[in-house]
């Protein structure tokens, strides 16, 4: 059985990079990949970090502490919701489109966030900057898909 995490709380941007510090490509849709991550991106086989997801309201909550907004595209994250506080229990399920995600651990602001987004911004961003995830079903993730915590 799945429950929406809240009502609003929808994917509005995918973007993927094939490199460190590559620019971003944005895109309408993305193949994740059990036991892999998200197909094209740079941390495609990486263990820990399969797909990284942010919220737009937690970006405002970091915002509001730095005194600046925070651009979310120089956070670097794939995936980007409208609205709402994530998961960040170690385990917790996510349903998002065709696939299943498994929440693995809090993104922690690394020190690209300070370079990208100005002083303050790692201190400000500090259990606000995402998630990782692991994906343990395959399928495609679109803009618009809902993300479901699984009971």
């Amino acid at each position: 059985m799945t429950e929406p995490i809240t009502d609003d709380m929808v994917i509005d941007r995918i973007s993927i990079a094939s490199d460190h510090g590559a620019e971003l490509t944005v895109l309408e849709y993305v193949e994740a990949v059990a036991d892999s991550g998200l197909q094209g991106d740079r941390h495609f086989g990486n263990a820990a970090r399969h797909v990284t997801i942010q919220s737009r309201q937690e970006l405002g909550l970091a915002s509001e502490r730095l005194g600046r907004p925070i651009d979310p595209d120089l956070t670097r994250r794939n995936i980007t919701v409208t609205a709402g506080l994530l998961p960040r229990t170690r385990g917790q399920r996510i349903v998002v489109g065709e696939a299943v995600l498994e929440v693995f651990a809090d993104a922690a602001p690394c020190a690209l966030m300070e370079e990208l987004n100005g002083e303050g911004a790692r201190t400000a961003l500090k259990k606000l900057a995402g998630i990782h995830c692991k994906v343990i079903t395959s399928g495609r993730i679109r803009t618009g898909d809902a993300l479901l915590l699984t009971t």
